[in-house]
């Protein structure tokens, strides 16, 4: 890209050095733009709006994931026991940092028993919904 710019004007002496670097700079930034332009990326969902989810956790999800890659490169037995072994060691992590949350949430309850049952109820992935069928004007006659 940079090679099909005209740097003629690096040979003019009436411009100033300053002025020719500026122009160097900017054409050099704008190829950059081009070649490499800004992508969004996707941050995982899983981290926002769950407060529990501690720095400690999320570093022994990268171990556990790093170990998981590994094993399926080269599928060893030490790596498949290593790879147990994390996996329990974050699962139980995330178990017990759960307990935690809703224990504190439960303390602080204004209203105990609905908050134990909104618990229940995500844990079991129940939403408010109501089903009220496919009824019709006609059914009420």
């Amino acid at each position: 890209m940079l090679q099909n710019l005209s740097f003629g004007y690096l040979r003019d002496d009436n411009m100033a050095v300053n002025e020719k670097f500026r122009i160097f700079h900017q054409n050099f930034v704008d190829c950059y733009s081009i070649a490499f332009p800004e992508r969004f990326i996707k941050v995982r969902a899983r981290d926002f709006g769950v407060r529990w989810f501690t720095r400690e956790l999320k570093r022994l999800r990268n171990q556990m994931v790093f170990i998981q890659d590994l094993y399926k490169l080269h599928n060893s037995p030490e790596l498949r026991t290593l790879r147990n072994k994390f996996r329990l060691q974050y699962r139980l992590a995330i178990k017990r940092k759960k307990i935690a949350e809703n224990d504190k949430l439960i303390k602080n309850a204004l209203n105990l028993t609905k908050l134990i049952w909104s618990l229940i109820n995500n844990r079991r992935n129940i939403r408010k919904q109501r089903n009220y069928g496919n009824i019709s004007p006609n059914d009420f006659m």
